[in-house]
């Protein structure tokens, strides 16, 4: 608005001073406002103001009864270096580095952004639902994760979407959560929050979960055409062992929790480890295109790789290497 009325970097200074700055942002802001303002003066292109509105209105406008997305799916070693450092603080504020062993794991960038925005920009009783890589509610890289939801949130309802696959392209585990704000996380983290252990303990025992069960869905599908052509049902989620949320979270009956427990309770044998991560399994899809008079199929690679280029071949293999 400044910008569109001439306004001098002095008299914004004035419009942005009911909002309680310190002097090192409003100094920041000047510069930046003077910046746009000579940018304007040349006639280059003002898209950036629109950007940066759209990235302050949630902070200006307060908090939200209501918080819906599909946050950024990448893992840890994704991120640039930068990136990395500087949000270290804000993994440790919620948790999230918590592993449940020792050694290297990929968190995703999707579980800082759901946190960052439940704490930031929901109202207490809102709701936030936010699309989701189903592995956070298994592995151990989301450890943290899980005990941030089943302690700081009242956890509404965990949906599978994996065997519907509704991202075109992709090979994600596709899962939604939705969840509420029953205090804010610093009355949490000063116990001035009394009816946080009555929701903790309802999260351990029992999370609604829904599984949806069908074929592949194009992305363009309705939701009214989804339900008819799939199959939904009500289980429940709990972690696999009593009272620790940052355990895997197994999806079951409730009528056999116990029973499931009981048998994987005692001395473990083994210890689990990841192996070989290749990072581009897509590689391994091929699609059959013909046979040799040998016998040997002809195959090239199905399905593209996302932020990859990978070169589109064709090869002989044995028909022994391909599985149907």
């Amino acid at each position: 608005m400044c910008l569109e009325n001439g306004c001098t970097p002095k008299e914004f200074e004035f419009r942005i001073s009911p909002y309680g700055l310190n002097y090192r942002a409003i100094d920041s802001l000047k510069k930046l406002y003077s910046k746009l303002q000579e940018l304007k003066l040349q006639g280059k292109d003002d898209v950036w103001i629109a950007i940066i509105r759209n990235a302050f209105a949630p902070i200006l406008n307060g908090k939200f009864d209501y918080v819906i997305g599909n946050p950024p799916w990448i893992n840890w070693g994704s991120l640039p270096e930068q990136y990395r450092e500087s949000s270290k603080g804000l993994w440790e504020k919620y948790g999230l580095t918590k592993t449940i062993s020792t050694g290297g794991f990929n968190r995703d960038l999707s579980m800082l952004f759901l946190a960052r925005c439940f704490d930031l920009y929901l109202k207490v009783g809102g709701k936030l639902g936010f699309v989701i890589t189903f592995t956070v509610f298994k592995t151990q890289a989301g450890a943290g994760f899980r005990n941030f939801l089943a302690t700081k949130t009242k956890i509404k309802v965990v949906h599978d979407l994996v065997t519907l696959a509704p991202f075109e392209g992709a090979i994600n585990r596709t899962g939604i959560i939705i969840v509420e704000k029953v205090c804010e996380l610093d009355n949490i983290n000063d116990n001035e929050c009394t009816i946080i252990k009555e929701i903790r303990k309802e999260n351990m025992n029992d999370i609604k979960h829904v599984v949806w069960d069908g074929k592949k869905i194009d992305p363009n599908t309705s939701l009214e055409d989804v339900i008819k052509m799939t199959k939904h049902y009500e289980i429940t989620m709990v972690p696999l062992i009593p009272n620790d949320p940052s355990s895997p979270w197994m999806q079951v009956k409730p009528n056999i929790v116990n029973a499931i427990r009981k048998v994987i309770s005692g001395s473990q044998y083994y210890e689990a480890y990841e192996g070989v991560n290749t990072a581009l399994d897509q590689i391994y899809y091929v699609k059959v295109l013909g046979k040799t008079p040998d016998g040997m199929l002809i195959i090239t690679i199905h399905l593209k790789v996302d932020k990859k280029e990978v070169k589109q071949i064709e090869a002989k293999v044995e028909p022994d290497f391909i599985i149907h």
